[in-house]
């Protein structure tokens, strides 16, 4: 008898079903963790990202607190000086309050955005704009002010700033042939930054040229032929301010040779001569203080007075 055996067979087809089954399941976990790395790569990105507006945004909240503060105490310096001045500080308090108020509603969102960072940035530079304007209004007020207190004032104020200095200065005009000045009128200026013209100012930090003008008045007696004219500006500390038209000149005092703001020479023939002596120095800013001012003619002090820079 014979015996049939029995071989199991193999079906091709379903063998290659279960290959591509593994493909697929490959392909699936590799899009997976492609997809993973890259969300993961993404959020960092992201909180990259904010932490960079985070510090800027604190940067600019602190920026934005000292300009707020350094505003109130550079304009409350000025209080007390006159009641134009108080009503106008007292506006300007007002103004802020209100900027500080749009400033801190914005902080107290604790929205940490570039939009965000972007309103900061702008509301500081409307507090400074802000700041700028009040103090070309203060500088405008006390220019007025001054101007009136000149107006008042005789020579006689102008001349006892210093009464040793008066008392020689008296005792020189009762010569007759000594020279002599009159309106002589001091004016401190700052350039515009659009188109260069100097205008007036009280401010010290601003100021990049004083102009002193006045008449060499006319003497029937005194001798004819050339004088010089010499224009001293000293400050509180007893330096003398020297800009590039400086020279020296002899004190028929005391016989001292001494720095001269400024020296011109004229052709004296008896009559009345109008004039300008001027510093001039963008370069380095002066300090707040009094200011004397000296006026020579040919070595002999023939004026003196004195005028503040805020």
């Amino acid at each position: 008898m014979q015996i049939e055996e029995n071989t199991p067979q193999t079906d091709p087809n379903s063998e290659q079903n279960s290959n591509t089954t593994r493909v697929v399941l490959i392909a699936l976990l590799l899009l997976s963790l492609i997809l993973n790395l890259y969300q993961w790569y993404d959020k960092g990105k992201e909180a990259a990202i904010h932490e960079t507006t985070v510090d800027s945004m604190a940067v600019d909240m602190a920026e934005v607190d000292r300009q707020l503060s350094l505003t109130k105490a550079e304009l409350e310096q000025y209080r007390g000086r006159s009641e134009q001045l108080d009503s106008l500080l007292d506006d300007a308090n007002e103004k802020i309050a209100l900027q500080e108020s749009r400033i801190k509603a914005l902080q107290s969102r604790n929205n940490k955005s570039s939009n965000m960072n972007a309103e900061l940035r702008a509301e500081l530079e409307k507090l400074k704009a802000l700041k700028d304007k009040y103090l070309e209004e203060i500088d405008r007020l006390i220019l007025e002010n001054q101007r009136l207190q000149n107006e008042n004032d005789s020579l006689a104020v102008e001349l006892n700033t210093n009464v040793s200095v008066k008392n020689r200065l008296e005792a020189r005009l009762k010569v007759a042939e000594q020279l002599r000045v009159d309106r002589v009128a001091v004016t401190s200026m700052k350039k515009r930054a659009i188109g260069g013209k100097y205008v007036a100012t009280s401010l010290a930090k601003r100021t990049e040229k004083i102009e002193a003008c006045f008449s060499v008045l006319e003497n029937a007696v005194a001798s004819r032929g050339p004088k010089v004219i010499s224009l001293r500006l000293v400050a509180d500390n007893g330096k003398v301010l020297a800009g590039i038209s400086n020279g020296t000149f002899i004190n028929k005092d005391n016989g001292q040779e001494m720095t001269a703001t400024a020296n011109r020479q004229i052709d004296y023939e008896g009559n009345s001569v109008e004039m300008c002596l001027e510093w001039e120095d963008e370069s380095t800013p002066l300090e707040p203080g009094t200011y004397g001012v000296e006026v020579y003619i040919d070595g002999a002090l023939v004026f003196t007075s004195a005028f503040t820079l805020e």
